[in-house]
């Protein structure tokens, strides 16, 4: 069961702002402060995407508060605003002037607990748990509590928050459900715990089953396991669905080398090679690189090249000069094998 106490945070920070709210806030609002935001901020603050909004917006949220400096939904708005143009540390004093003006303004600590979570995590953390004093039944103040507890307290406390979350909050989960879990199970596999990992992704199937990130993870998790079977089918699973604009990480070129590296050994080496390549490719487009990735396609081009066979479109000559091109950038990147074959093949 979560637990705050597991929490090993900075406790002087945390006692002081529940105790902040203690002393002073409960009595002064409902969960979304004591009045509503007027209608004329509200159309404002949802149109922060453009330079002219952020603009108007700014000049209306700075009007209420010159006509009152204690207006907690002119300083909010001002907070909005700064968070737009990326000013944290602005956006982060205009929620503090909010909260103090009414510290039972949950918008406010949300939006501060999230403006934190890029400023200064640990602070995120403390500032979550003042909200989850304050607004208990609150979901966004436990879901988005995961992600910096999990980077300055601990994996093993991220998961019992979670599984506290999966508890209580099934229903508010909703259309997060599939982010949710690919995160719990990202959770485990950075403790090792590969099992309980894989229960989780396989979750996420329920709710996106076209998702060749999960794919992937359900691959790395088996390859982890070394049930290299396994691992293959998912990243073939990966690659069947793969769409160039939805890779948004240099990861998934796992997903073609390793399959590349199975083709290979069942003697399949054009298919390999044209995994080598892909793989390659990703990591390039991403400004990487990967020496073992260039021993592999050097390694499957000169097996080519000893069946007397060479690659579509290359003469003799230069599929010998693209193995030596990929041993040299094999070699470059400290790749052993690479090198001492560079000597042997290329000299």
């Amino acid at each position: 069961m979560y637990k705050k106490s597991t929490h090993l945070i900075d406790f002087s920070y945390r006692f002081q702002s529940v105790l902040f709210v203690i002393l002073f806030g409960l009595y002064s609002g409902t969960l979304l402060g004591q009045d509503q935001m007027s209608p004329d901020l509200k159309s404002v603050l949802s149109n922060l995407d453009t330079y002219g909004g952020r603009k108007f917006a700014k000049r209306l949220c700075n009007k209420y508060i010159s006509d009152d400096p204690e207006d907690k939904w002119g300083w909010y708005g001002l907070g909005k605003v700064y968070d737009s143009m990326y000013e944290r540390d602005s956006a982060a004093y205009c929620y503090e002037r909010a909260v103090r003006i009414d510290t039972a303004f949950v918008a406010a600590w949300y939006a501060k607990a999230n403006n934190m979570t890029i400023v200064d995590r640990k602070r995120s953390v403390a500032i979550f748990d003042t909200l989850q004093q304050l607004a208990p039944d609150y979901f966004k103040a436990y879901y988005y509590q995961v992600n910096p507890m999990a980077y300055t307290v601990g994996w093993r406390e991220a998961i019992e928050l979670m599984e506290y979350i999966e508890s209580r909050f099934q229903d508010s989960l909703s259309d997060r459900s599939e982010m949710f879990y690919l995160d719990f199970g990202d959770a485990f596999y950075k403790l090792d715990r590969f099992d309980e990992a894989i229960d989780k992704y396989r979750k996420v199937l329920n709710y996106n089953p076209r998702w060749p990130t999960v794919y992937l993870s359900l691959g790395n998790s088996f390859y982890a396991m070394n049930n290299k079977d396994s691992a293959v089918y998912y990243y073939r699973k990966s690659i069947n669905i793969y769409d160039p604009g939805s890779y948004s990480s240099s990861n998934y070129y796992y997903a073609f080398y390793r399959v590349g590296m199975n083709l290979f050994e069942d003697g399949k080496v054009r298919e390999a090679i044209e995994h080598y390549d892909q793989a390659i490719a990703i990591r390039e487009a991403f400004g990487l690189s990967s020496g073992m990735a260039y021993a592999l396609l050097a390694e499957a081009l000169i097996k080519l090249q000893s069946l007397g066979e060479t690659i579509e479109g290359f003469t003799p000559a230069q599929l010998e000069a693209k193995i030596c091109e990929q041993l040299e950038n094999g070699a470059n990147l400290e790749n052993e094998w690479a090198g001492k074959k560079l000597l042997e093949h290329c000299q």
